[in-house]
């Protein structure tokens, strides 16, 4: 959405001339660091969810299976963690879309969509998680995935 009015004021004027290089760098140099602490840790957050879903997975306890209870609760921390690191990927691209909005640097707005929908994409549930939680298999493939 904010990439969508950036474009549309770049298309219509309304945005502000670009800068020299000087003034360029140090937001470009910001949005490189800001992308990618947020890139890093938004595959640690998702590591972290998978690795304690898959311990939940891989319990043995009495009954073969984790009981619904838990994995409730293992659902929901990994959906939780999962926003988190959708979270660490929305500052990027919208610095990104700010850069090129002062400056219109169009190379960047697209490096930071295309990281960002990437990234998401990366950190999106999908149903074999769950289907391997529900099925109480171990962790094979389930961190990877």
């Amino acid at each position: 959405m904010f990439a969508a009015v950036a474009v549309t004021l770049r298309l219509a004027g309304a945005a502000p001339a670009p800068t020299g290089a000087g003034a360029r760098l140090p937001l470009y140099y910001a949005w490189l660091a800001v992308t990618l602490v947020g890139l890093l840790g938004s595959i640690r957050v998702r590591r972290r969810a998978l690795e304690a879903l898959a311990e939940v997975a891989a319990w043995r306890g009495p009954d073969p299976r984790p009981s619904v209870e838990e994995e409730d609760r293992a659902a929901r921390a990994l959906l939780g963690r999962l926003v988190v690191a959708w979270a660490l990927l929305e500052g990027p691209a919208l610095l990104g879309v700010v850069y090129f909005l002062l400056t219109g640097a169009r190379l960047v707005l697209l490096a930071a969509l295309v990281l960002h929908a990437g990234a998401m994409a990366a950190a999106y549930p999908r149903r074999d998680w769950f289907e391997a939680l529900a099925a109480g298999s171990g962790p094979t493939g389930l961190v990877d995935g």
